[in-house]
């Protein structure tokens, strides 16, 4: 897919589109012309802080492609969300592996230990949910 913003053609369509933002009877009207940087200015400062939110800290130019960014994006919540589910499934390899030590277990019928484990994969499960929300 061709990214060239600056052909003739693109150049000519997007001053279609500014043209009547910034000219008044064909002459540029230069305090719309400042608005309008002033504008592009607040998005080029905002834009690389939104990409490296959503891309791990991967990507910060503002003239990225949006596919590149989608791309950076699915990548990141990919390894994260798979690392939150790696990271939850240790802490209950961990719970089990102390109950597995401990005597008393055994006196825990085995639907109420089925509960237990229920119980912990709910939780987790619900701060992967809360996770996946923040980002």
């Amino acid at each position: 897919m061709n990214h060239d913003h600056r052909t003739d053609a693109a150049v000519e369509e997007a001053w279609k589109f500014w043209e009547p933002l910034v000219a008044k009877d064909g002459q540029l009207d230069l305090e719309q012309v400042k608005k309008e940087l002033a504008d592009w200015h607040y998005v080029m400062q905002q834009v690389p802080k939104v990409h490296m939110a959503v891309t791990g800290e991967q990507l910060s130019k503002v003239m990225v492609p949006a596919e590149t960014v989608i791309a950076a994006f699915e990548g990141y919540l990919t390894t994260f969300v798979e690392e939150q589910i790696q990271e939850r499934l240790e802490n209950i390899r961990e719970i089990v592996e102390e109950q597995a030590d401990d005597d008393s277990l055994w006196s825990i019928p085995l639907t109420t230990q089925r509960h237990m484990v229920e119980a912990h994969l709910q939780e987790a499960l619900r701060r992967l949910h809360e996770a996946v929300e923040c980002i």
